[in-house]
């Protein structure tokens, strides 16, 4: 879980309450997108990259690692203005996870999203992801079908017997890898 976070952490929403769980630079809360991309200088700029709305709306003050000049500070000040009309309310914040059924998070829906397109969005994701590269040659292989399972080796005129070693399905990347449990989708 910890290897694919940023691809969770992009693609997930937040419904805003009282700002507990909202990333204040990270998250999209008070504009369309997330400040850390509509401000991207301050972002970097920023020494708390983690700070939570809550904390930035309560007081705590967000500090820069230097002064910030004309167009950085006008920009800043905008953001400050915007972000203190944003009204809290009494409950806790609600996070979905925006690819999966009724906004739940699952492995399936990862590797649904990761392999839906090859030409898509989570192909770059696999790349610029902060994982060890030989997850992400796996990932890429998984995305592009050339794991050789089975039934890819069947493809190759391998003479073996194509069934699953756990149980009688077709050996292929989708039955092993779609599901959250293996065991689970063999049956044991």
């Amino acid at each position: 879980m910890i290897k694919i976070k940023e691809i969770y952490l992009q693609d997930r929403s937040v419904s805003i309450g009282n700002g507990s769980l909202t990333r204040f630079w990270l998250d999209p809360w008070v504009h369309k997108e997330p400040l850390s991309l509509s401000a991207p200088v301050l972002f970097e700029l920023c020494e708390n990259k983690n700070i939570i709305v809550a904390q930035v709306l309560n007081g705590l003050q967000i500090i820069f690692r230097r002064w910030l000049f004309d167009d950085l500070r006008a920009n800043w000040n905008n953001i400050l203005q915007d972000t203190m009309n944003f009204q809290l309310i009494d409950r806790d914040d609600t996070i979905l996870w925006v690819l999966g059924k009724k906004g739940r998070f699952t492995v399936e829906s990862v590797y649904v999203a990761l392999t839906s397109s090859s030409a898509g969005i989570y192909h770059k994701r696999i790349w610029k992801g902060k994982i060890p590269e030989k997850i992400k040659i796996f990932l890429w292989l998984m995305a592009n079908d050339a794991i050789l399972t089975k039934d890819n080796l069947s493809k190759t005129n391998w003479q073996g017997d194509p069934s699953c070693v756990f149980c009688d399905s077709v050996e292929t990347i989708s039955h092993l890898f779609s599901n959250v449990l293996l065991l689970r989708s063999c049956g044991l």
